[in-house]
């Protein structure tokens, strides 16, 4: 039965795969070289046949009161003995069968011979309807499920069973006739040798195999052969986007409109166009070609989209305009009875000190709400106009503040926000004026620099701790410490404002400013004059090419030599000075000119 098995199972794989696909490129008339195969329905139909096969033979002696095996080889004998694949020593002494009890049979596989014995015996199915009719009706649920024909009445007539081998053909066929109706998919299993174990490979063992399975066979057919066929009809329909002629409908002939769309995506030489079906080679042909579907359909799917929100959309702005003149016209009436009430409150507002800040605008209803909104900024827009057209003389001094603003907000109360800064305060001592010029300018055509953004004479703290009058001046690029005589620089080389590192001041009004220099020692100095801290740190941050951290505190940490000291801030009745002691250093402020700043301001 098992060889029988296969037989049936190698016969459908080629009616599946070989005889069928050659057939139907025949069919269609594609050009197509004959693949020559082994055909095993000669053993198939030797086995089956429904008169001369040998399960008939069988079961011809199984319903005989006298049949035997002896019979049975006798009747085989003489029913096959003109079949080239059926051999018997009476057929061929020379076959290798014992007299009249081997057979023969060439297989697919191979030669495989049959002893008759028992045969017959073991054909019968002696397990007649009493007996299923006493297993189903005993207690146990699962022999009733195993023989549910024994419920059938007493009465009832039954054939006698079915033999063995009649049941396993009719299971076989009733398998092939399922198998016909699918699409084939095989994995062919290789035996590597005959002690199943690892990593040993007969070569003979492995080529019979290859040989009788039919395996170059089914490799030449599915080389040669396409992967994909479809109708023209179903073609056409599934794949008509992708050609501008073939959408949204086509009508013409469906072989001409499968040409277009091949012909759109250059297919031409991927493809063959049989009677009735497009035939496709390779399988990453039809990807591409349902590629190509996928990056249509969205298009197509948001044109329609398109076409039924764009109905959507127009009804909805038709009821939307309607909407909008009606409240077009009552809103009109709202605002306008609002302007007129605004009107007479701001009409003197360009005469006015404040252009109009401190008047109390009218009181909005709710739908003029929106309204009061806009007016109001409108006039914040024209009262900025005219507020900077009245600073715009003091443009630059705004530009340099603005970055103060933000580092000393909730810092430092008074920093000069208000006041005019001056910057270049050297240039209105008449005194030392031009004696001053003459050696700024030497000193800033020699490092060359631009102009001073900063100039004042200060207190400095020098490196052993001792207060001597200097001037300070920052350009564009250096900071400047000049002797107070010659106006010539105190230092052998002017700081780079690019490596400042930091700067800092107090959170009074006293007129401290610390500037991190590289070198170990700080520039530590009180300004002299009516000069504001503020403005010191504007100049260095303008000058410099990145961000510098800017500290506001009530004490300082200064450096000098090297070593770390807190320089501590005192007011006091005396000169304003700087004193340093072990302790650290301490500058003192004057309690009179911290009044007299107080005044000026």
């Amino acid at each position: 039965c098992i060889n029988y098995c296969n037989e049936k199972l190698q016969q459908l794989f080629i009616e599946l795969v070989m005889k069928r696909e050659q057939a139907e490129y025949a069919a269609e008339g594609i050009t197509w070289v004959e693949v020559k195969y082994f055909d095993n329905q000669a053993i198939c139909d030797m086995v089956e046949d429904p008169k001369k096969g040998v399960i008939a033979i069988l079961d011809e002696q199984c319903n005989r009161p006298d049949g035997s095996d002896a019979a049975f080889m006798t009747h085989l004998d003489k029913v096959l003995s003109a079949n080239d694949r059926y051999s018997s020593h009476s057929k061929d002494p020379q076959s290798g069968c014992k007299r009249a009890i081997d057979f023969k049979i060439k297989h697919f596989a191979g030669d495989v011979v049959y002893t008759s014995d028992n045969f017959v015996d073991k054909n019968n199915d002696t397990l007649f309807q009493d007996l299923k009719r006493m297993l189903y009706q005993c207690s146990t649920a699962a022999l009733k499920q195993m023989f549910p024909e024994g419920a059938d009445d007493i009465s009832k007539v039954h054939k006698n069973p079915a033999t063995a081998a009649t049941n396993f053909k009719s299971s076989m066929q009733s398998l092939t006739a399922l198998l016909l109706k699918k699409e084939p998919y095989y994995v062919r299993c290789i035996k590597p040798n005959d002690n199943k174990v690892p990593d040993q490979f007969d070569d003979d063992r492995c080529q019979h195999q290859v040989n009788y399975l039919g395996l170059m066979e089914n490799l030449r057919v599915r080389r040669a052969g396409y992967c994909n066929r479809q109708l023209y009809e179903v073609f056409v329909q599934r794949y008509k986007m992708l050609c501008t002629k073939t959408w949204p409908v086509y009508r013409g002939d469906q072989k001409d409109g499968a040409g277009m769309i091949i012909d759109v995506l250059k297919l031409k030489k991927d493809v063959a166009f049989g009677n009735t079906k497009l035939f496709i080679k390779e399988p990453s042909t039809l990807y591409f070609i349902e590629e190509k579907r996928e990056e249509a359909i969205p298009l197509l799917v948001a044109k329609i989209q398109a076409y039924y929100r764009g109905m959507i959309a127009r009804r909805y702005v038709k009821k939307l305009r309607a909407y909008v003149r009606i409240c077009k016209f009552w809103r009109n009436i709202v605002n306008r009875r609002y302007f007129t009430k605004v009107q007479q409150t701001f009409k003197d507002v360009a005469t006015q000190a404040d252009k109009g800040k401190s008047i109390v605008w009218p009181t909005p209803t709710k739908r003029e709400q929106p309204f009061e909104t806009l007016a109001k900024r409108i006039h914040v827009r024209w009262w900025t106009g005219a507020v900077l057209k009245k600073m715009e003389t003091r443009k630059d001094e705004i530009l340099l503040k603005m970055p103060c603003y933000d580092l000393f907000k909730g810092k430092r109360a008074q920093w000069g926000i208000g006041a005019t800064w001056v910057g270049n305060y050297m240039a209105k001592d008449e005194k030392d004026r031009e004696k001053f010029g003459a050696g700024v300018t030497a000193l800033f055509q020699k490092n060359g620099d631009g102009k001073i953004a900063f100039s004042s004479r200060v207190l400095l703290l020098n490196v052993k701790g001792k207060q001597e009058e200097r001037v300070v001046v920052i350009s564009d690029k250096h900071l400047y410490v000049l002797d107070v005589k010659k106006f010539k620089s105190a230092t052998k080389t002017p700081y780079k404002l690019a490596t400042v590192e930091g700067l800092a001041i107090s959170t009074s009004e006293d007129q401290l400013v610390v500037i991190k220099v590289p070198g170990g020692t700080d520039v530590v100095c009180k300004l002299q004059g009516v000069g504001y801290p503020a403005e010191v740190v504007a100049a260095v941050l303008r000058g410099c090419e990145q961000n510098v951290p800017v500290t506001v505190a009530a004490s300082i940490n200064i450096s000098l030599k090297g070593k770390e000291q807190q320089l501590d801030l005192v007011v006091d009745d005396g000169k304003s000075r700087f004193v340093a002691n072990k302790q650290g250093v301490q500058m003192i402020t004057r309690k009179a000119s911290l009044q007299e700043i107080q005044s000026r301001r």
